[in-house]
C-alpha cells in the first residue's frame, strides 16, 4: 500500500504539508516519483508541480539524492533500501474547482493537484491520512474513510486513480455536516 499524508497544521500559510510513504522492492536502486499534469474533467497539461517546494527524500531514514527529471518526475536514489519516505510542501492560494486552496477560513485540495504517484504501482491501494486538523474542523472527501480521530481521518483508496479524483473540503462546516449524519 502506498500512503499518503496531508498535514493542515499551519493553514495561515496557505500550504500543505505532504508525505509519500512505500517499501520498495528489494535491489530497488532508483525510484521515479511522478506528479500528474492532468485534472479530472478538464483537458489542458496542467503544472501542478511548480507549488511543489522542499522536496527531500530519505530512504531507511537517510537523506538521499533527488533528481528533477523533467518538468514533473523526479528520480530517487535509493539504493537498495527499502523504505521510502518523500516529503515537500504544496502551495494551495488558488480557489478553483481544478486547484487546492488553504487559509484559515477551509481548505480545497485536490489530490490530483499535489500528491505523487510511482510508476508501475499506480494500481496498488492507496491511503490517505489528513492530519492536523484545526480545532473543530471536519473533513468531507468520498474515499472511504478507515479511521478517524482528534485532528486526523484516514481514507483508502483501490488506486491513485481513485485517489487523485477524490476532493477533499476541510473546515468547520465540514464538521457540522459530519454530525448532522
Amino acid at each position: 500500500m502506498i500512503q499518503h499524508q496531508l498535514s493542515l497544521a499551519h493553514p495561515e500559510r496557505r500550504a500543505v504539508a505532504v508525505t509519500l510513504q512505500a517499501e520498495l522492492p528489494p535491489g530497488t536502486e532508483r525510484q521515479v516519483l511522478v506528479f500528474p499534469v492532468w485534472t479530472p474533467g478538464s483537458y489542458l497539461v496542467r503544472e501542478h508541480q511548480r507549488h511543489v517546494n522542499d522536496l527531500v527524500a530519505r530512504v531507511d531514514g537517510r537523506p538521499v539524492a533527488v533528481t528533477k527529471v523533467d518538468k514533473h518526475r523526479f528520480e530517487v536514489e535509493t539504493r537498495g533500501g527499502r523504505k521510502l519516505e518523500v516529503t515537500w510542501e504544496y502551495a494551495a492560494h488558488e480557489l478553483t474547482v481544478r486547484t487546492s486552496h488553504v487559509d484559515e477560513t477551509h481548505a480545497f485540495v485536490n489530490p490530483v493537484n499535489c500528491l505523487a504517484w510511482l510508476p508501475g504501482r499506480e494500481h496498488e491501494p492507496q491511503r490517505l491520512d489528513v492530519v492536523d486538523l484545526p480545532d473543530g474542523w471536519g473533513v468531507a472527501c468520498g474515499l472511504r474513510t478507515v479511521s478517524s480521530g482528534k485532528g486526523r481521518v484516514r481514507f483508502e483508496a483501490e488506486d491513485f486513480d481513485a485517489l487523485a479524483d477524490s476532493p477533499i473540503e476541510a473546515g468547520p462546516h465540514a464538521a457540522k455536516k459530519a454530525r448532522l449524519t
